[in-house]
């Protein structure tokens, strides 16, 4: 899949504030979270996030895509398409089990399973070599382990890694959204009974 250039610098902008988060106090994270999150979904998201020891990435990968936008939001990366999202979300109580999120949004997502569910070496990714990488025991998959690497890289490392990674993931996106499809008649087939 191609993107644009601008899609790779919000990734990264991404990567570099999530790690802030990771690095943060409990209380200075309280704080942003209470900043970011609905007041009703706080208390609830704060003790999911008191629970994983600053894992980003897990904590991520447990929310609704909806929620996990808002980070998007709130750190500056705009998301293309994601009103018209919020709009189909709403429109039925089970849309958000169907509906395709934004592109930036299942990227993200996809993006956070493949460095919690991989850990860094040479050729994680078939055809393409990592470079420079980190001591052995900085290379177990998650997200601050990613993070730091991706980060501790030449912008040119980094762009390379990420589009490697990218196109990895491109059988991921689209399998999910024939999911999301299969998913969709399943259920106004149900609900249309």
């Amino acid at each position: 899949m191609e993107h644009s250039a601008q899609h790779y610098i919000d990734t990264l902008v991404f990567i570099k504030k999530y790690r802030e988060m990771e690095n943060a106090s409990q209380a200075k994270n309280k704080k942003a979270l209470s900043s970011i999150l609905p007041s009703d979904k706080f208390k609830h998201l704060f003790n999911s996030w008191s629970t994983r020891e600053n894992d980003f990435g897990s904590f991520f990968l447990n929310m609704e895509y909806e929620l996990q936008a808002l980070f998007l939001v709130h750190w500056g990366i705009s998301i293309n398409g994601y009103n018209e999202y919020l709009t189909e979300i709403g429109s039925h109580p089970y849309a958000s089990i169907y509906s395709h999120p934004p592109i930036f949004i299942s990227w993200i997502d996809a993006l956070m399973v493949f460095f919690n569910n991989n850990g860094i070496d040479e050729q994680v990714i078939p055809d393409f070599r990592m470079p420079f990488l980190p001591d052995k025991s900085k290379r177990f998959g998650n997200s601050a382990n990613w993070g730091s690497y991706i980060m501790s890289l030449t912008l040119h490392n980094q762009l390379g890694v990420l589009l490697a990674i990218d196109v990895s993931l491109v059988g991921t996106l689209e399998k999910k959204k024939q999911n999301r499809e299969y998913l969709k008649i399943a259920t106004l087939k149900q609900v249309n009974k």
